[in-house]
């Protein structure tokens, strides 16, 4: 539907910070091609994603892996 809108980010990817500045953005009456709208996150200083992979096939990700 034609009209102006925003984007608001609430809850960022794992190891970003929120970026919670609305985006704007209008659809145009009439309009046919896609409207594309770019955000940008910071990364989160010192975060560490810890993952499991198979001793002979080390691209294959262990998934349900717990660690204390």
């Amino acid at each position: 539907k034609p009209g102006n809108y925003q984007f608001v980010e609430t809850q960022p990817a794992f190891g970003y910070e929120l970026n919670s500045t609305p985006i704007p953005f209008t659809i145009e009456k009439g309009q046919d091609g896609v409207t594309k709208v770019v955000a940008t996150n910071k990364l989160t200083p010192g975060a560490v994603e810890l993952v499991k992979v198979d001793s002979e096939d080390a691209t294959l990700y262990l998934e349900n892996a717990v660690f204390e």
